[in-house]
């Protein structure tokens, strides 16, 4: 399912994992993902891949507009298992948009 998060002041979660991956964009902002592993920044045209399971804690810069897709792990078996920096193409970035607007009983 897809989350929608409006940050309005610098953000800061404390340290969690999911069941669940997640890919985290900023459609404004910056997102920064802090895990054991290091920390992986994500302007507009980036997102974050945080596989299930993963210990992070997430940092926004101040009016970060967060976009997060949550997927289970059983169609993600192919990705790698660590945090990435992805790019953000026109279509994804339209997907994740348009995901993120569904209800979470879809």
């Amino acid at each position: 399912y897809g989350r929608t998060e409006s940050l309005p002041n610098r953000a800061l979660t404390r340290r969690h994992s999911h069941p669940w991956v997640q890919l985290s964009y900023a459609i404004s902002g910056v997102l920064e993902i802090q895990t054991s592993a290091g920390r992986f920044v994500a302007p507009p045209q980036r997102a974050v891949w945080i596989p299930a399971g993963m210990p992070h804690r997430v940092y926004s810069s101040p009016h970060t507009e967060m976009r997060s897709l949550y997927l289970d792990c059983r169609v993600t078996a192919w990705a790698a298992e660590r945090c990435q920096v992805l790019e953000v193409s026109s279509l994804l970035r339209e997907l994740i948009r348009s995901f993120s607007a569904l209800p979470v009983e879809y």
